[in-house]
């Protein structure tokens, strides 16, 4: 029996074989969301990546500067075809961008040195200007 158990560790211990493959390594440029795909692609992207490493996008503010957006739980809102991509609309209690084929509202968001916290809170304390675009 002690021979058996023995044999099942060192199974589990071996390397995989030739017939099995790891999962690829995941970059910084595979968790940036790009709004040219579909909003389906989008939401799994986000969902795959949350909690770590993390899946995010960038908005240029009309000065020029950049910063980061990782997001943590999104929703789709099929539209059909948008003409105009990446154009981020917020009223008082939500956070949308256009996609190819429709909306992915953002519903949990992180700026950089804030803390993780939904749309509507970060709404409460931060205005989103009609000129930034995301990146």
């Amino acid at each position: 029996m002690e021979s058996v158990n023995k044999s099942i560790v060192w199974e589990l211990l071996l390397p995989p074989s030739a017939g099995m493959l790891r999962a690829p390594k995941i970059f910084r440029e595979d968790c940036k969301l790009d709004f040219s795909n579909s909003i389906q692609h989008l939401h799994n992207q986000v969902r795959g990546l949350t909690p770590f490493p993390g899946a995010f996008f960038e908005i240029r503010q009309e000065d020029g500067t950049v910063f980061p957006v990782k997001v943590f739980k999104t929703a789709m809102e099929p539209a059909g075809t948008v003409l105009s991509h990446e154009i981020i609309i917020a009223d008082k209690n939500s956070i949308k961008v256009s996609a190819a084929d429709g909306f992915l509202h953002l519903l949990e968001l992180q700026l950089p040195g804030k803390k993780r916290m939904s749309a509507a809170d970060l709404l409460r304390g931060f205005q989103f200007d009609a000129n930034w675009s995301v990146v």
